[in-house]
């Protein structure tokens, strides 16, 4: 399965332009409604840790996170099928009180 599902959208020339949600932040979006409304599609996503960036444009820099009493935690998520086969991406939230203390750039 592939992380991301395509979006496919008309670039200013008019040429087709595909890119790749990995977060589903809009939960009332009509792209994601036919997806979030069919529990067949509702998934775990498992990780071992993950990554997300931090500091001033150009000089980012990778912070990774995970759950030391548990090597394998998930993440909830949707799948649907596309043309590149089964694909997949995290659904996002609101962020608790120790993510906005943790992340407070990203939590504005």
């Amino acid at each position: 399965m592939k992380r991301g599902i395509p979006r496919r959208m008309k670039g200013k020339s008019g040429k087709p332009i595909v890119s790749y949600i990995t977060n589903v932040r809009n939960l009332d979006s009509l792209f994601w409604r036919s997806t979030l409304t069919n529990p067949h599609y509702r998934c775990l996503v498992p990780v071992t840790d993950f990554c997300e960036w931090e500091g001033e444009k150009g000089s980012k820099l990778e912070r990774w996170f995970n759950v030391p009493a548990s090597p394998i935690f998930a993440f909830a998520g949707i799948w649907r099928p596309s043309e590149e086969g089964n694909c997949y991406a995290f659904l996002t939230c609101d962020p608790n009180p120790w993510w906005r203390r943790s992340m407070p750039r990203r939590c504005r």
